[in-house]
């Protein structure tokens, strides 16, 4: 059997399952790597390549500066960043250095386009299957800056209900309109871990809890894992254009969920991108975001119960108000952290984690958590 060949694209594990392609053949094809974005007073920072275990990187500039380069002509870059990536992880690399998140920008800081998705749109808003809509509800966000993932969010109207989403996200290849959903998945070329940071500014958009629609509400900010990883980097937890493997958001400390993020995920990365796509082309460095990641409630005897918990407060009080009868969990304040990690089966990290702390504007007695 000949080896398979993809014209202008890098085939991944899923892809080559898709077209029956023998498991022996498709090795060569896999890439896998993870990048992350150094400050150096750029807008848009430096290129590194980090090791497997996050442990340690090297800088990428010989090959691409930016991240943005090497999604512009992914098919030349992304080969010389494997062999790079690979003698980081054989310790073959002359000018390593220890990787240090406090030092990673967004991957991506800045991105032609952010979209926001409702992909766990039944579990989010309590639709039954006939319910849910033919094609993801979709938003678009601010891309001009995305945040670091240890940078203090900085409110400067501390009144409101502040909340946040645990999200998974993906960073595209240019994918051209009227895409399959197969071929939308060949373009998914990094994935990483997303907070969308959401401000409703219309009382509480979740009472009473039968509101079937969250009123328009404002993601003022977006902020991103350290590192982004190329899909095979996660094995077989990537799978049909979803991340099989388990979310955990903290809040002060205080875990609130550990949701796993394809049990439940109504639209994969592939319907969310070729829905996209369905009337326009996307640009290579496009972003497309999840929305908060949910699981669905189990019956136990009378009583419903929320076993892997939540990824965000308004998930938490709708729970509450549907059984308790009231809301009872705080939106977000100052000084409040939020943690968001997303780990391998084997339990070592994967990506790095989020934690930002939020900080009233001129609050200068605020705890710099991550100076």
């Amino acid at each position: 059997m000949d080896h398979p060949k993809a014209v202008g694209k890098l085939l991944t594990s899923f892809e080559c399952q898709a077209k029956s392609v023998e498991p022996q053949h498709f090795l060569f094809l896999i890439k896998t790597m993870k990048l992350a974005s150094y400050q150096d007073g750029s807008k848009d920072g430096q290129l590194v390549v980090v090791s497997k275990d996050l442990q340690t990187a090297h800088f990428a500039s010989a090959i691409a500066h930016t991240l943005q380069d090497a999604l512009d002509d992914w098919n030349f870059f992304s080969p010389q960043l494997q062999d790079l990536y690979d003698a980081l992880n054989q310790g073959r690399a002359r000018y390593a250095f220890p990787f240090s998140p406090a030092m990673c920008k967004a991957p991506l800081p800045r991105a032609y386009q952010r979209v926001h998705a409702q992909a766990y749109q039944r579990q989010r808003l309590g639709q039954s299957p006939s319910e849910l809509a033919v094609q993801p509800p979709m938003m678009f966000g601010s891309s001009t800056r995305l945040m670091g993932a240890l940078e203090d969010v900085r409110l400067q109207h501390a009144t409101g209900l502040f909340d946040f989403e645990s999200e998974i996200a993906v960073i595209t290849d240019e994918i051209e309109q009227g895409v399959s959903e197969l071929d939308a998945i060949q373009g998914v070329r990094l994935l990483m871990l997303s907070c969308a940071w959401t401000m409703h500014s219309q009382g509480d958009p979740l009472e009473p809890a039968q509101t079937s629609l969250i009123p328009m509400i404002e993601k003022p900010f977006s902020s991103f894992g350290p590192v982004a990883v190329t899909p095979d980097e996660l094995g077989q937890a990537w799978s049909a254009g979803r991340v099989h493997l388990t979310l955990e958001s903290r809040v002060n400390d205080k875990r609130i969920g550990l949701n796993e993020c394809g049990q439940d995920m109504d639209f994969h990365f592939g319907q969310l991108v070729a829905a996209y796509c369905a009337h326009r082309p996307m640009a290579a460095g496009t972003i497309v975001t999840t929305g908060a990641v949910c699981n669905a409630g189990v019956l136990q005897g009378q009583d419903w119960v929320w076993p892997h918990g939540v990824s965000c407060l308004s998930q938490k009080r709708a729970i509450e108000a549907r059984t308790q009868g009231q809301a009872h969990t705080p939106y977000l304040k100052p000084r409040d952290k939020v943690h968001i990690e997303l780990k391998a089966k084997n339990g070592h990290p994967l990506m790095g984690a989020i934690e930002q702390y939020l900080v009233a504007d001129g609050d200068e007695d605020a705890v710099q958590g991550h100076s």
